[in-house]
């Protein structure tokens, strides 16, 4: 891709409910300010935690406007960087996490919500990775168990 693109398709809901209230919408996609990056989307992950809060069972969520923007998890390369970011350039296979809105063609997000996706695993598996990773780590920390 040579060219930022201006608009993303992402997947949003308008109300509370089960995979029926999901509608996929084109959207503008702001161009990367200081500290982001925009990411062409290559997989997004499907974690239980996106269907809970789809359904409304999420107190944290209540209060979030509509329409919501599904999905957290997602890997892709960047196309395009804002000021400021040094840690990747453009076409650098990335793992992120948002709070929402993985699941579309293009997201722009902090610098500091992406990994390095790792040598040798696919974008199939790469999609889900972040928050597994992280929750692997969380309950290693939480133990304390030394590698």
């Amino acid at each position: 891709m040579t060219k930022m693109p201006t608009t993303t398709t992402v997947v949003e809901y308008d109300d509370a409910g089960g995979a029926s209230v999901l509608t996929v919408r084109t959207r503008p996609l702001p161009p990367p300010g200081p500290g982001e990056v925009t990411v062409e989307v290559m997989t997004a992950g499907l974690n239980h935690i996106d269907s809970f809060i789809r359904a409304g069972t999420e107190s944290g969520w209540a209060d979030e406007p509509w329409p919501r923007a599904s999905g957290s998890d997602f890997a892709g390369i960047v196309v395009a960087v804002g000021a400021g970011v040094s840690r990747f350039g453009k076409g650098a296979e990335v793992i992120g996490h948002v709070r929402d809105g993985a699941q579309a063609t293009f997201v722009t997000v902090p610098a500091g919500a992406l990994a390095t996706k790792p040598r040798g695993i696919t974008w199939e598996q790469a999609g889900g990775l972040y928050l597994a990773g992280a929750t692997a780590l969380s309950t290693l920390d939480e133990l304390r168990i030394a590698l």
